[in-house]
């Protein structure tokens, strides 16, 4: 059967789940074993998600290491915490050795254990790169990027797969903890057609803790349920070690290999707690509305303050490249379009005690609007409400009636001040078209 490539954007979802318990008799049957197409690399592109782990390095050389390379300068060293097909899920894994090496004024080499044989000379190379988010607003900032593949595979049969990594070194701050970690996610996964109650859907298979096994609970199951195209965030996205329900009947994953590679889904007998009937925040539907404290103390209602205005949520955070390279283009639209009625309303993923920084950094990129951080990174308040799990995420909002109007791709880059423009254009036409309020 040919698969046709689908691409998926994420929409984000808010609301608390209701408690309700869902439970039906699993039938007797034959299941059939699913087998997706593995992708060595590309699903962070499917998904749209990259969820970070953090690794810790440091600057002593592993005992387990055996052969390094020569002419380190400046080598920090780590494990990662990824484990093979062939050791079990209750094993503390081998990982994979890693060194860096960023020697000042020098390229900077980074190299992966990809065959676990304790040599960190005979692998495939890794790419790792400099890259720069400095600007005239901002202190300079060093961020190197790379991606490696690693064979996650036994030895009669061989898995590689790839992720992503970087980490960002703030010069200016002088050391930090930061300097001394890595972060990583997992740009691997299945991508494929699962049968459920006798209906065919397009799903994705992803291991989001990025630790080589699926039988944990970081494993998630994505169904595209509607045949949009499209994977909601709270409805299509299912936890491999938990029951979920799809038209009202539950289902349960079963017989998953430590891989990923086959696994069956079955009706199930047990309770699914948590049925998620948030509303949906696709373009179009409703902006969930919420009451929060800005960090000048001031309160904030969302987005019924925005009353005859076009609003931008922006969840975002200091420590995300990404995030730190829409900023330019976020106060550019900000400066041409505010007068005009638009406004932002920013929602900090920065971690604990560092408010002061982050003062420091809205004021030197000239992020005048108002900002909202609680220091609890992935767990703030607003990101849970919208389920939010890779930034930079935003939403375009009409301020009147709370309507989304643009999400994703639109609200980046380039596209944003035109996204921003037409919006504004069709408010004040709409306006002029019903004429003076009596």
């Amino acid at each position: 059967m040919t698969m046709k490539s689908i691409r998926f954007t994420l929409a984000c979802l808010a609301a608390p789940l209701a408690l309700a318990y869902l439970a039906f008799a699993g039938d007797e049957e034959q299941s059939q074993t699913i087998q997706l197409k593995h992708l060595a690399s590309g699903i962070t592109k499917i998904v749209r998600t990259n969820p970070p782990q953090e690794l810790k390095l440091t600057q002593t050389a592993p005992a387990d290491l055996a052969k390094a390379p020569e002419n380190l300068r400046a080598p920090l060293y780590g494990t990662l915490p990824i484990r093979s097909a062939d050791e079990t899920s209750g094993d503390k894994p081998r990982g994979y050795l890693l060194l860096i090496d960023e020697p000042p004024g020098r390229p900077a080499r980074m190299f992966v254990d990809s065959n676990r044989n304790a040599d960190l000379t005979d692998d495939p190379p890794v790419t790792w790169e400099f890259k720069s988010s400095q600007d005239h607003r901002q202190d300079t900032i060093k961020h190197y990027q790379g991606s490696a593949a690693i064979d996650i595979g036994t030895s009669d049969e061989p898995l590689l797969v790839h992720l992503i990594m970087y980490r960002h070194v703030k010069a200016a701050r002088g050391n930090s903890d930061d300097q001394l970690a890595l972060h990583y996610y997992r740009d691997y996964g299945y991508q494929g057609a699962v049968n459920v109650g006798g209906t065919e859907y397009q799903a994705v298979l992803v291991d989001d803790k990025t630790v080589g096994n699926y039988r944990n609970d970081g494993a998630r199951l994505l169904i595209d349920i509607d045949a949009n195209g499209d994977f909601d965030a709270q409805r299509e996205s299912f936890k491999t070690q938990s029951p979920f329900v799809v038209e009202k009947v539950a289902y349960e994953v079963t017989a998953m290999s430590p891989d990923g590679s086959a696994f069956q889904i079955i009706t199930s007998n047990r309770k699914v707690k948590g049925a998620r009937s948030g509303p949906d925040h696709s373009v179009g539907k409703s902006a969930t509305s919420f009451q929060a404290t800005t960090m000048e103390g001031n309160t904030v209602r969302f987005p019924s303050d925005y009353k005859g205005k076009i609003v931008l949520l922006d969840f975002w955070a200091t420590w995300c490249p990404p995030c730190m390279k829409e900023a330019p283009s976020l106060v550019r639209t900000f400066e041409k379009h505010h007068a005009d009625g638009f406004e932002i309303l920013g929602i900090s993923l920065d971690g604990p005690a560092i408010d002061l920084e982050l003062k420091d950094t809205i004021k030197k990129k000239k992020m005048t609007w108002p900002q909202v951080y609680d220091g609890l990174k992935w767990k703030a308040e607003i990101a849970k409400l919208y389920r939010i799990s890779s930034i930079p995420s935003a939403f375009l909002v009409d301020g009147d009636n709370g309507e989304i109007l643009a999400i994703g791709d639109s609200l980046r880059g380039s596209e944003l001040p035109k996204t921003v423009q037409k919006a504004l254009e069709a408010k004040k036409a709409k306006a002029s078209k019903s004429g003076p309020a009596k």
